[in-house]
């Protein structure tokens, strides 16, 4: 298992840890490259043999940048993104094929309840309108790839109400094409 960053109460961390779930040992890593800034509510998702780290917040400044942590080189590198620059916090990333899909969360100002997808080939944002009851904006929730659907659930808007509803991003026969948002709890 694998962490990076997070808060230490009192301040923002960009330290990169790896716990062996046989003999439940961490290990501080130290890789090679520039390392992301100090950063809270960012996520950081597992894709083949890279972890993504993007978003977060130092206290200041709410990020757009993304880098990849290489598991088998232990080394950064900061994506160069074409395109418009996404900040984020409080979000969700859940990969599908070759697409970064990034649901809700805030700019730093407001929530949204935004699909946003970056293609990790071509390095480029697109925003994916949605038909149906689209969840309310929100972040800390949290999502899921199953059964061929994204799983919201959860989460708080901005006068910090819990959500606890269950949405899904249904996913047509070719990929994203189509998806519709269905409300399944409330």
């Amino acid at each position: 298992m694998f962490i990076f960053g997070g808060g230490s109460g009192t301040a923002g961390l960009n330290d990169l840890w790896r716990f062996d779930l046989t003999s439940h040992k961490w290990t501080k890593l130290r890789p090679i490259g520039r390392k992301p800034e100090p950063r809270v509510y960012h996520t950081a998702t597992v894709v083949r043999d890279v972890m993504i780290i993007y978003g977060g917040l130092d206290g200041k400044q709410c990020f757009s940048n993304m880098f990849l942590y290489n598991f088998h080189a232990n080394t950064y590198t900061e994506l160069s993104i074409s395109g418009p620059r996404l900040a984020r916090i409080s979000h969700t990333t859940t990969c599908v094929g070759s697409q970064l899909f990034v649901f809700g969360g805030s700019n730093g100002s407001v929530f949204n309840n935004e699909v946003w997808i970056f293609d990790l080939v071509s390095r480029t944002w697109s925003l994916r309108g949605c038909e149906g009851q689209v969840p309310m904006a929100r972040g800390y929730h949290v999502a899921a790839f199953w059964d061929a659907r994204l799983w919201v659930f959860g989460g708080m808007d901005t006068v910090w109400e819990g959500f606890t509803d269950v949405s899904c991003l249904e996913f047509a026969g070719s990929g994203y094409l189509g998806s519709v948002y269905v409300d399944h709890v409330r």
